[in-house]
């Protein structure tokens, strides 16, 4: 790395050397944030040292930018900036070594330097590079005198002391900085972490807690900010440990697909057991995060539901295959011919006896628990002949037509008090002529209890389907909705059904749908409990978006189902907080623009797409002309202001495939991505050239910062750095003929 140098009219131009480091470089002096700043003492003091300790009448510590030398610090001269061109210390800088001229006027490279021919007359020159934090040579700390002079061994290694002192107070001003902007970070992050409604949790991959949030809190029980556990399975049930360990120990690895579900059991405040379903999301690989994110949810009520009705059904199934029954056959005139089972099982009184229909009338009850009226005759005309029981007498309403059966209400109060539910049942038999009736009497006490309670059990699911906050949904194997939870109300504002236009999908994000359909017909083609997870954006009820957490279940063949359940949850925080992740680490803080890191990827992209599709990629470099003046003239912030509006404008006029990045300072950058020849990327730069050249007005004031344009295009053969290195040369190209202009390299 070196300069470049050619005679013109009898006089030696320095060109600055405009390589990637170079580039890499410059960049680094705008990250310092010392250019165009208020003079500082830990500065001034050392100048001012090296000035008495040289015994020279010049001393600065100068910063090289990308055309300009500008001093943070000066003794002895008035101007504080020059162009890069006629920088003594510019050698020092791009060769990374110390530079002693002990006279100026016998160098080839200085002697017609307009400081050397002209005022103030400089004669000797001795500088030393200084660095960057992170390696770059930004600037130098040097002695300049109006005399010849010698610079011995001794006389260097107090210039290089000095350079070491400029370098400590450079770190401190970039770790003051990187502290003031981490900690805006992390507060930004606290607070979103903090104030979202799931409950959320970070923990390392070996199961210390990072950090949990007050909805984790609430989870469980405890009040916002007391939960001190130290380790993620301080929470977990001993019998569970090994599954969660085992989850938590493939974060990070290839194998770990980004999200994984487990259902385990953590501990509350009140000591008792919770059911967690812990949705485990792996960031370890994120720089800005480095860690694995829970999110949790109470499922106990619903696993114990589902257990009460395993339990319920098996009982009423036990219960109704063990049943028997009671028989008694009655002639014409209602007189008991004879008994198929032991009446005493079912009443349990051992003096019991039913010789005819009449016995049973103090028995036998109506829906109310009030015995059957004295004359048993409209009993056994109901029973025997399928005449009408009202509801005054038994509270059942048997058709005429058919062989009565049913159920009443029995109350054995001459025996035990007890009150119980019996199903009976009729047949009609001849027997020699004669007619004869077979009632059949079943207790069905048990299985009615075991019936309440089932209903109890569906109730209680009823309910909690419809305050779930998670959306159930079932489709059909057409894609359309057979029913939806209440909770899609709550969360999205609208029901989820097949009466809006388009169907199920028009409700998707139309960049999402092919995600749905793929999953839905992927869970369609597997039987037996497949299961798709994914993360999709629905639309609300007021224009907006809303990730879901969608789970989709195959449960064609369940008979109560016949169809996909979707289930999803609500993670609309927890997928804004990433995406504000990324977004920081990708973009310009001031501007939203792509920062240098994210601008070098998406061009090395785009020269990967077009090396395979034969088409061609422009660069186009800009430097605003008039910046320093505006800052100088109107302060920073109206700086500020001008370089959010060019970014603005620039965002404005792109095409939909371009990209636009800050290189920081003054400095932007666009790619435009395809292009057939240089005439399409000429017209693009014309109107940028334009469009930015028009005036800014900030605060009633109208500033006029129109750029210098560089234009490169891709030949086949350069990578990113060799087109922005070309690129950056055909902008300094302009800005040397006039500025505001086009270059092309």
């Amino acid at each position: 790395m070196g300069l470049v140098s050619h005679a013109e009219h009898g006089r030696v131009h320095m060109m600055t050397d405009t390589s990637t480091r170079d580039i890499d470089r410059i960049a680094a002096v705008a990250a310092l944030d010392l250019l165009d700043t208020a003079p500082e003492n830990r500065f001034d003091r050392l100048t001012r040292l090296a000035s008495r300790l040289f015994a020279t009448p010049i001393a600065a510590i100068n910063l090289i930018g990308s055309n300009r030398q500008w001093s943070k610090s000066i003794v002895g001269l008035d101007d504080v900036e020059i162009p890069r061109e006629f920088s003594f210390c510019n050698i020092a800088v791009l060769d990374g070594a110390p530079l002693v001229v002990p006279d100026l006027r016998h160098d080839p490279r200085f002697a017609d330097n307009p400081w050397v021919v002209g005022n103030p007359g400089i004669k000797f020159y001795a500088g030393h590079p200084v660095r960057s934090p992170d390696g770059f040579a930004v600037g130098t700390i040097c002695v300049m005198d109006l005399v010849s002079r010698d610079f011995g061994p001794s006389e260097m290694e107090l210039l290089d002391d000095l350079a070491a002192l400029v370098e400590t107070e450079l770190a401190r001003a970039d770790v003051h900085e990187a502290r003031v902007a981490n900690h805006q970070l992390e507060q930004r992050f606290a607070t979103v972490f903090a104030k979202s409604n799931e409950a959320l949790i970070l923990v390392d991959p070996h199961g210390s807690v990072i950090h949990t949030n007050d909805g984790f809190s609430r989870l469980l029980g405890y009040a916002p900010g007391t939960i001190n556990q130290d380790t993620y399975v301080d929470f977990i049930h001993p019998d569970d440990y090994q599954i969660s360990r085992k989850i938590l120990g493939a974060a990070g690895n290839e194998s770990f697909d980004g999200i994984e579900s487990v259902e385990v059991r953590a501990k509350a405040a009140d000591g008792s057991w919770r059911w967690i379903e812990a949705c485990i999301h792996d960031l370890t690989g994120d720089p800005s995060v480095g860690a694995v994110l829970i999110s949790a949810r109470d499922i106990t009520e619903h696993l114990e539901f589902a257990s009460i009705q395993r339990e319920s059904n098996a009982r009423l199934n036990a219960a109704l295959g063990t049943a028997q029954n009671t028989f008694l056959e009655f002639d014409a005139e209602g007189k008991v011919i004879s008994s198929y089972d032991d009446l005493l099982r079912l009443f349990g009184a051992p003096d019991l006896h039913i010789e005819t229909v009449a016995d049973l009338r103090d028995i036998l009850v109506d829906a109310k628990g009030m015995p059957f009226a004295d004359d048993y005759r409209p009993i056994a005309n109901a029973v025997f002949h399928g005449k009408h029981l009202t509801d005054e007498l038994v509270g059942l309403n048997l058709p005429s037509d058919t062989t009565p059966q049913g159920e009443l209400s029995v109350r054995t109060s001459r025996l035990n008090g007890n009150r119980r539910w019996l199903s009976l049942s009729t047949a009609s038999l001849t027997v020699n002529d004669d007619k004869h009736t077979i009632l059949s009497i079943q207790d069905v006490t048990r299985a009615r209890a075991l019936e309440r309670e089932l209903a109890q059990n569906h109730r209680r699911y009823e309910l909690i389907f419809e305050h779930a906050t998670d959306i159930l949904a079932v489709i059909d194997p057409h894609g359309h909705v057979i029913f939806s939870s209440p909770a899609a109300e709550r969360v999205l504002g609208h029901a989820v059904d097949d009466r809006r236009p388009g169907g199920l999908l028009s409700y998707v994000h139309p960049d999402d749908r092919n995600i749905i359909t793929d999953v839905f017909m992927k869970v369609l083609h597997n039987k037996w409990d497949a299961e798709e997870r994914v993360v999709v954006r629905i639309a609300t009820a007021d224009g907006d978006w809303a990730y879901l957490e969608s789970t989709a279940t195959n449960l064609l063949y369940e008979p109560s189902i016949k169809g996909i359940l979707m289930s999803a949850r609500d993670v609309t925080s927890r997928e804004l907080l990433t995406q504000a992740l990324a977004h920081q680490a990708m973009r310009d803080p001031l501007t939203g623009i792509f920062n240098r890191r994210a601008f070098g990827e998406g061009l090395e992209r785009s020269l990967a797409r077009a090396s395979r599709s034969g088409d061609k990629v422009a660069l186009l470099w800009l430097d605003l002309d008039n910046f320093k003046g505006v800052n100088d003239n109107h302060g920073h912030a109206a700086g500020d202001k001008v370089l959010v509006e060019v970014a603005r404008r620039l965002t404005s006029i792109v095409r939909a495939g371009d990209i636009v990045g800050r290189f920081g300072g003054d400095e932007f950058a666009i790619v435009l991505e395809p292009i057939s020849d240089v005439g399409d990327a000429r017209t693009m730069a014309e109107r940028v050239l334009s469009t930015v050249s028009e005036p800014i007005d900030v605060d009633g004031i109208e500033l006029s910062c129109a750029p210098s344009i560089g234009l490169a295009i891709s030949d086949g053969g350069n990578d990113a750095d060799q087109l922005m290195a070309r690129a950056d040369a055909a902008m300094y190209k302009a800005k040397r003929e006039g500025g505001q202009r086009i270059a092309v390299s």
